[in-house]
Parts: C-alpha cells; sequence; structure tokens
C-alpha cells in the first residue's frame, strides 16, 4: 500500500498506446536463459509485441536491486512528441520465485495469434523458458516433502443490502 508498483513488477507504468498501434521490442541481455531456443541477439526486434501499456524502469529507489533487463525498445510518443523506452524486466525475489514483468499488454496475443497480431514462436519459446523455469523450482531446491496443510476458514456468505439503485455485498 502506498508503494510504486516498480517495488514488486521491476518496471511500472509509463505510458499508453492506441489499441492496435504498436512497436517493436528491442533484445536486450539476449544472453539471458529467456531468450533460450530463440535465436534472438542483442538488438533483435520481435515485431508488433510492444503496445498499449508501456511500462519502464523508474530511478525510485524502490526497483529490485538484482532486476534484469529483457528489452529495451525506445520511442517516441506519437501524441506528445516525447522520447519514452520500453523495458521488460525480470528478477528473483528472495522467496526464490521469479517475477516476470514483459511491460507490454501484446504479448498474449503474440504467444497465441489474434487478428492483427501475428504468432510469433520466438514469444512462444520465451514463454515456454519461462514457465519450465518457474515450474522446476524457479532457482530453489524443489522437495517433495508435505507440507502442513492449513486448515481453512470458511468465509462468512455474504448478505446483500437493497438501497434503492445499488445494491451492497457486506
Amino acid at each position: 500500500m502506498n508503494r510504486p508498483e516498480n517495488e514488486f513488477l521491476g518496471t511500472m507504468f509509463d505510458t499508453l498506446m492506441g489499441y492496435g498501434e504498436n512497436r517493436p521490442w528491442v533484445v536486450t541481455n539476449a544472453n539471458h536463459w529467456i531468450y533460450n531456443g530463440t535465436g534472438l541477439s542483442n538488438g533483435s526486434t520481435i515485431p508488433w509485441l510492444v503496445g498499449y501499456e508501456v511500462d519502464r524502469v523508474f530511478n525510485n529507489g524502490y526497483t529490485p536491486s538484482n532486476l534484469v533487463l529483457l528489452s529495451n525498445s525506445p520511442f517516441i510518443e506519437e501524441d506528445t512528441g516525447v522520447n519514452t523506452v520500453h523495458q521488460a524486466s525480470i528478477y528473483q525475489a528472495a522467496s526464490g520465485a521469479y517475477v516476470f514483468n514483459a511491460a507490454t499488454n501484446y504479448w498474449p496475443y503474440l504467444l497465441m495469434g489474434s487478428i492483427p497480431f501475428p504468432q510469433d514462436a520466438r514469444v512462444e519459446q520465451m514463454t515456454r523458458n519461462l514457465l519450465n523455469t518457474m515450474i522446476s523450482g524457479g532457482g530453489v531446491a524443489v522437495t517433495n516433502t508435505p507440507t502442513n496443510t492449513p486448515t481453512i476458514t470458511p468465509s462468512p456468505t455474504p448478505t446483500a443490502t437493497q438501497i434503492p439503485g445499488l445494491t451492497f455485498y457486506r
């Protein structure tokens, strides 16, 4: 609460584009495992991938110290003429979990292919790399030792309170 989103996500919201407007994803840190099997190198681009919402690093003191940038895609905002940049990121939290921020809303469109967005095998491979790493334990030793199962306390069923024109649940 009352903290910037980059404390958790690594990067945070910078700007919006019109729906369908897009820019190419420009690869940085191509030696990172997320790019394994994609054939991408530093400076390679993935057309269409950056769009609608654009996130970037902010130097506000909340960015995780082990953040790795995966893209660095400069562009000029058409409406304002302001230079900005799209920056996707990943870092490993103290828990061992990976936190990935594609920093764009168009990732799923290129993952599955959605008119007018073409499916991109490189985005599919990056997603596969990410999920396989997360499933394997995210860099933390995975054990099959049973853990204590917490007792689940059911929540009370909400009851509706009717006020003319409005319904509230408590």
